[in-house]
């Protein structure tokens, strides 16, 4: 992790310690970090050299280390905050004090508070400086949301860096299970990509919570948060693919179906690479949970918003050409669950073909209703892939070949993709 500790806002001052006279050094985004030296220059360097440990110990255990703040006319020292006021126990204080500002007892306050909202049944006295506001919210998560947008810029990042903390820290008991739920479905809706490093650090534990419901549970909901993110999308991927390859992740929960969604999410141009990675894990689920064809379109709707019209026909085609005849016959569930009609709902993608005779090679798409943007497709590179895709069209009956020439009012509307 590579951090500039001089731009942490560090103050020094001399004064008589213990019976000594010595320079202290405090700074502002650690508050617990104080550092003492016979001069000015040695407790600087002494400061220095404790952001950048923190920030090491901080990144092992998955947590986020504050960033610099910038300067403002007034301040108050953090420390100078009541201690008690902060003391984490599973009981809510009816006290009203000012907000925390430091990561560290914004921490202890959304602990404190999810604690007495979720488990005590405080409703909103459990977050005394966002009472008025819970009060009037639909839910905890909007409450907490309007009430985060309405602080300055760095409060916001240090409120942002305590979610993604509390997230890491939490243990991994039953009881917390509703309380990390809410915590991923507050970072998706700030939104928070501090949170991957910490549920980096969580799946590296194990990701386990005490039952197969709860680790279900969990897996989903993250998932789900890192598709609502999904950015910064290096962090993300680097997230979900830790995700997948956990040895825990191949039981047959339901979790594969949502580990597409979000690869599609992150990564829209890799669909095919998306397919083959979770092709077993895709079956397996469909097959373990009796996956109907509106769960599939349910699904197939998901990728299909987005990788697009033409990002879903490259994938398809290109998986039905890649010659295992058995991989291609499992992946036949996305082209059905695009193209095939429903109890007589129209499907995902209309599509006709058009071209000569003999080739057939060209596709136009539309999306039910939108007869005024339609998709040209013409096929020249894959002639496995379009032979095995127009069969199953065919078996479908969900094209219908028109010759037509290309400079017909129909094609010339259209917008052409070669694949």
């Amino acid at each position: 992790m590579n951090i500039d500790a001089h731009a942490y806002n560090i103050t020094i001052r001399r004064g008589d310690f213990e019976g000594e006279t010595l320079f202290e050094a405090r700074v502002k985004e650690l508050p617990d970090l104080i550092e003492y030296g016979e001069t000015s220059t040695e407790v600087y360097d002494l400061a220095l050299d404790a952001i950048e440990t923190t920030a090491i110990f901080l990144k092992e255990q998955g947590r986020v280390m504050p960033e610099p703040l910038v300067a403002v006319d007034e301040y108050m020292e953090p420390w100078d905050e009541p201690e008690d006021q902060w003391d984490i126990d599973e009981t809510v204080s009816s006290s009203v004090g000012p907000p925390p500002s430091d990561p560290a007892r914004i921490e202890q306050w959304l602990h404190m508070g999810m604690v007495g909202y979720i488990l005590e049944g405080w409703g909103s006295r459990a977050f005394p400086e966002a009472e008025a506001i819970l009060e009037r919210s639909e839910s905890l998560i909007a409450g907490l949301k309007e009430f985060y947008d309405r602080q300055d810029p760095q409060r916001q990042s240090n409120f942002r860096c305590a979610v993604a903390n509390l997230i890491a820290s939490l243990e991994a008991r039953p009881r917390y299970i509703p309380i990390s739920q809410r915590l991923l479905q507050l970072a998706a809706r700030l939104p928070a990509p501090e949170i991957f490093p910490a549920l980096g650090f969580r799946i590296r534990q194990g990701f386990r919570w005490a039952t197969e419901a709860g680790e279900e549970a969990m897996l989903t909901e993250a998932m789900l948060t890192m598709a609502q993110i999904a950015a910064p999308r290096d962090d993300a991927l680097a997230c979900l693919n830790e995700l997948i390859d956990a040895p825990f992740f191949t039981s047959p929960y339901p979790h594969a179906a949502t580990a597409l969604r979000t690869l599609c999410q992150i990564q829209p141009k890799e669909l095919v690479a998306h397919i083959n990675r979770l092709r077993l894990m895709l079956e397996t689920q469909f097959n373990h949970y009796q996956v109907g064809p509106w769960e599939k379109r349910d699904l197939a709707a998901s990728i299909l918003n987005s990788v697009g019209p033409e990002g879903c026909l490259r994938g398809i085609i290109k998986l039905k050409g890649q010659g295992n005849y058995m991989e291609a016959v499992l992946d036949d569930w996305l082209a059905e669950a695009i193209f095939s009609k429903l109890d007589g709902q129209s499907p995902l993608l209309e599509c006709r073909g058009i071209g000569d005779a003999e080739k057939k090679n060209l596709f136009i798409f539309n999306r039910p209703g939108q007869p005024e943007n339609p998709i040209r497709f013409k096929v020249i590179n894959d002639t496995t892939g379009w032979l095995q895709l127009t069969a199953l069209f065919n078996e479908l009956g969900c094209v219908t070949y028109k010759e037509e020439p290309d400079d017909s009012p129909f094609a010339k509307r259209s917008h052409q993709s070669e694949i």
